[in-house]
């Protein structure tokens, strides 16, 4: 290997992970410089048949092609993505018979000239399910499939959430929408083309617009065409080997909160997209998973968008089985790598161009200029926070002034006191799954809370597990956040309703009963208001005993004292043997 800077980053598609070639502001320009780069992901381009000629390998002819890793689709959530192309032909290509040797049935195609077809006919039936939460698992996923290779020192280029469609759709359900992706998939190969570029010609266009480089105009003229001539129209990469096949994919979109609380009641979300996959494409395996009847319609119901889709082979309603059989007709690319364009100007390609350096040097400079994107925020956050420089696809994290909350610090909240209740036992989850450090956020609090909360199981007989808020502040209360109370006769309305005989408000599930009965409406979504109900601090007790209330803010829920904007409302309840206390704060 030379002393050019090679790179490898490995994506997948359609939920698996995804791709990175992101550079920081800050990088100094020969950091920046790409000689080499090898970039192995899943196709998100599902491109139509180009080969024409039957006896032609479907798909093929994609070798060579233009790609601009910046905003093409990496990553496929949306149906539409397959519509989006590779770039521009970079090579001529002619075809030939593949030599006789390499035995699967695609040989008896034609492929392009100075290629190989490598075979590798395989196909996973057991599907494979991918889940992000929150942006913090995009990026790290990403990262996962990130491998540099030689000496590299390029720093990742990311798709940009200007730039690419795909992530920015992705990027806005998972901030403003609050969904949790989950993606299953079965893949089916037949082989790997690889092409052996040395011996191959540049199209006349992309010879044309490498030579048509205006290197001596100004900076805007140079990048002006540059990006119009080159990056938007073939990239700055180009496609090395693609590998050929199909895929069969299920993508489902729920509400984060509707996740932790599929989790939190024994509902496993793997195993549920297993099993919707297993029925949309007929996939006995997928169905013999020991999932019951209950959890697959509990699942089933929180299911908020979805779709399925083959890629490659026969379109129409067929069983796993019957599609896997119809790829080899019908191959897509589904895996490709990449080299950069850069080793493909030289004399040797260029020789009547004396000015060929001073060309590459201007693109390579163009390019540093054209990856470098500004970092923003979503939505009015610099109207009452201050946006902060993350790694998230040149999204920041809006940060929030005093008062003010949600991703975009548009929420005036409500000051929500220390104390507020969040979770109950081992059934009601406090917090969102995949949002907290240490004990997750998502857990139910018999396995503890999540960060900035506190276990409380000073109940009698440590019958009763809740998790408490730790600081007053105007951020709302988590999923799991408790509001109304019902117990016999004893009622404090969740936003008017009656836990234990009418529906809980939207936003909000009923929980199960308590050890004596007691029923509590809770938050499942973490982006509404905590409505008037909500509980705060708790005094419990049996009479003649000593009673170890938990405080709301700095007031003492025994002495029925509760801070501003709270309620003190408490009841006696006479049982059968003792008389119990319960008594709670009350936000109004």
């Amino acid at each position: 290997m030379n002393n050019k800077m090679k790179t490898l980053i490995l994506i997948q598609l359609i939920g698996s992970i995804y791709y990175v070639l992101g550079c920081d502001s800050d990088i100094s320009n020969n950091k920046q410089q790409i000689d080499v780069v090898q970039v192995e992901q899943t196709s998100t381009s599902v491109l139509n048949k180009r080969a024409t000629d039957l006896q032609n390998l479907v798909n093929s002819d994609s070798i060579g092609r233009g790609y601009n890793p910046f905003h093409g689709s990496p990553i496929c959530f949306t149906k539409e993505c397959e519509t989006v192309s590779f770039g521009a032909a970079i090579f001529e290509l002619d075809l030939e018979k593949e030599p006789a040797h390499a035995r699967c049935a695609p040989t008896t195609k034609l492929i392009p000239k100075n290629t190989e077809f490598q075979c590798q006919t395989s196909t996973d039936h057991s599907s494979h399910v991918n889940i992000i939460h929150s942006l913090d698992d995009l990026k790290k996923q990403t990262e996962v499939a990130y491998k540099q290779s030689g000496t590299a020192t390029l720093k990742q280029i990311t798709a940009s959430y200007n730039a690419s469609a795909e992530i920015k759709y992705m990027v806005d359900n998972i901030l403003t929408r609050n969904l949790t992706f989950l993606s299953t998939k079965v893949t089916v190969s037949l082989g790997t083309l690889k092409m052996h570029e040395d011996y191959m010609k540049l199209t006349k266009t992309f010879q044309d617009a490498i030579i048509g480089v205006p290197y001596t105009d100004s900076q805007e003229t140079i990048d002006h065409y540059v990006h119009e001539k080159i990056f938007n129209k073939f990239g700055f990469t180009y496609l090395h080997t693609l590998e050929l096949g199909g895929m069969a994919v299920e993508n489902i979109f729920i509400s984060s909160a509707n996740a932790t609380h599929l989790v939190g009641t024994g509902v496993e979300l793997s195993l549920g997209s297993k099993v919707s996959f297993g029925e949309k494409f007929g996939s006995e395996q997928s169905l013999r998973v020991g999932y019951s009847e209950t959890k697959k319609q509990e699942f089933a119901k929180h299911i908020k968008e979805h779709y399925t889709k083959n890629y490659g082979g026969t379109t129409g309603i067929l069983t796993l089985e019957e599609w896997s059989k119809s790829v080899i007709n019908n191959p897509v690319v589904i895996k490709f790598t990449l080299n950069d364009i850069f080793d493909l100007l030289t004399k040797n390609r260029f020789p009547n161009d004396s000015n060929l350096d001073a060309k590459k040097k201007a693109i390579r400079e163009s390019l540093d200029r054209y990856l470098s994107k500004p970092t923003i925020c979503l939505g009015k956050c610099l109207v009452h926070g201050k946006c902060v420089v993350k790694d998230h696809f040149n999204v920041g994290e809006c940060q929030c002034d005093k008062g003010w909350s949600g991703y975009d610090c548009s929420f005036a909240g409500k000051t929500i006191a220390a104390g507020t209740l969040c979770g109950f036992n081992d059934h009601v989850p406090c917090g969102v799954i995949g949002a907290g450090l240490g004990v997750a956020d998502g857990n139910v609090p018999i396995h503890g809370c999540p960060t900035g909360y506190s276990i409380n199981d000073y109940w009698m007989y440590k019958t009763y597990f809740i998790c408490t808020k730790g600081a007053t502040d105007v951020v709302k209360g988590k999923p799991g956040t408790l509001c109304g109370f019902s117990l016999y006769d004893f009622v404090i309305p969740c936003n008017g309703m009656d836990p234990g005989r009418e529906p809980c408000p939207n936003g909000y599930y009923k929980s199960k009963h308590g050890p004596s009965g007691e029923q509590f409406c809770y938050k499942h979504q973490a982006d509404i208001d905590d409505l008037p109900g909500t509980l705060c601090g708790f005094a419990y007790g049996r009479e003649g005993l000593v009673r170890i209330p938990v405080r709301c803010g700095d007031y003492d829920t025994q002495e029925e004292k509760c801070p501003p904007g709270y309620k003190h409302r408490s009841v006696w309840m006479r049982l059968p043997v003792y008389q119990w206390l319960y008594g709670f704060c009350v936000l109004e």
